[in-house]
Parts: C-alpha cells; structure tokens; sequence
C-alpha cells in the first residue's frame, strides 16, 4: 500500500508576510479599541463635569422663603433649643 503525502512548502517571505498581516490587524483592532474607549471616557468626563456643574448650581440657589431657622436669630448669649 502506498501512502501518499500531500505536502506544502511555505517559504519564509510568505511566513513573515502572514504574521505581518496578522500582526497589522491586531494592531488595527487595538487602536480602534483605544480610540472607542477614549471617545467613551471623554464623553463620561464631560457627562460628569455637567452633573457636578448642575449640583453645585441647585445648592447655589436662593432661597425664595426664610426657614425655621432663619426667621428667629437666637439672642445674643443663648443657645438655641438648649
């Protein structure tokens, strides 16, 4: 019985041409990986920026009425509530 061998030869130029492409488009996914993981973290910054912006605005607000506590001021000396 005779077995027959199909063999290939690869010679190194195609080797390395096939491990430069692969390389090449790992390195593709990788930027664009980092370029959307950039274009997420800029908008999360300036989404935060906002929400603290917006917070720091609501404590800023005047007050349209006095409060319990601003109505009275307590007598020179005396402890409130004491």
């Amino acid at each position: 019985m005779d077995v027959k061998e199909d063999h290939m030869v690869v010679s190194d130029d195609d080797t390395v041409k096939q491990d430069k492409d692969a390389t090449n488009s790992t390195a593709d996914r990788i930027k664009e990986g980092i370029s959307n993981l950039h274009t997420s973290l800029d908008a999360l910054r300036t989404s935060a920026e906002q929400m603290v912006e917006e917070e720091h605005q609501a404590l800023k607000r005047p007050r349209l009425e006095p409060g319990p506590t601003d109505a009275v001021p307590p007598a020179s000396g005396e402890a409130s509530g004491f």
